[in-house]
Parts: structure tokens; C-alpha cells; sequence
């Protein structure tokens, strides 16, 4: 343990000694309860208003550039509505060529309710829901 204190402390002189001339005088003008403030008030603000996922993942990003599964998910998200949208599109195109199908309606429904339009997502699992009323009540994900 003393050896692992030893390390720490050596660590942190190394640190300390490249940024000491411009810290120094910081800290003399700023008194320990005030950075105390400072910190409580960051932590209050960012308790009350989380990031977006966005700016997480553009963070993470930048932290870890080599991490092919942060670069997914910001590919993912940054792709987000444009590609569900044109699967909406996609899929509504198909329900106009079969009348009514079920699955389709499905499908709709959830992407709809991805998208935040709940309204919509609801009409259409409604709709699954009229076509075929044990199907859509045996789903282990209910939405509505």
C-alpha cells in the first residue's frame, strides 16, 4: 500500500510541476469553498439537463476514436430519423400494393413509435390490432 502511495504521489508531482505557474496564482485568488461552489453548481446544472445521446457518443468519440462500437452508434444516430424515415416510406408503399397486412401494419406501428409519433404508432397497431385481435395480444412487446 505505502508503495502505492508512493507512485500516486510521485504521478502527481510530475503532473503538478509543467502547470504549477499558471495554478499557483489561481489558487491563491480562489478559496477552497468557492471551488467547492463552482463544482456543486456544474453538478446541479448537469443533474437538471442531461447531454443528449448525441454529444455523448461525439465525446466518447473523441476519446476513443479506435472504438468501432462508439463509431456505430454515432452512425447510428446520426442516420437515425433519415433512415427510418425511408423505411416508413418503404413499408407504406407496401401496404398500399397489399391491402391489409398485419405484419406491415406491425412494423409501421413500431417505427412510427421510434420516431416519437405516437398518434400515428397508435393507429396503426389499431389497425393490426382490428385484423387480427389474438396475434397482436400475444406479442411479448405491447406498445399501447
Amino acid at each position: 500500500m505505502a508503495a502505492i502511495i508512493q507512485y500516486l504521489t510521485l504521478i502527481g508531482k510530475r503532473l503538478y510541476r509543467p502547470v504549477r505557474p499558471v495554478i499557483n496564482p489561481t489558487l491563491q485568488l480562489i478559496k477552497v469553498w468557492q471551488l467547492l461552489l463552482i463544482i456543486a453548481v456544474i453538478e446541479l446544472i448537469a443533474a437538471l439537463k442531461p447531454l443528449p445521446q448525441e454529444i455523448i457518443i461525439k465525446n466518447s468519440l473523441a476519446a476513443w476514436p479506435w472504438s468501432q462500437s462508439t463509431r456505430r452508434s454515432a452512425e447510428l444516430i446520426a442516420s437515425g430519423p433519415g433512415r427510418l424515415q425511408k423505411e416508413i416510406t418503404a413499408w407504406e408503399k407496401v401496404l398500399t400494393e397489399q391491402n391489409e397486412s398485419r405484419d406491415v401494419l406491425l412494423r409501421l406501428s413500431l417505427l412510427y413509435y421510434r420516431l416519437y409519433e405516437d398518434e400515428t404508432a397508435k393507429t396503426y397497431w389499431q389497425r393490426a390490432f382490428y385484423l387480427d385481435p389474438g396475434f397482436v395480444t400475444s406479442l411479448p412487446v405491447q406498445l399501447f
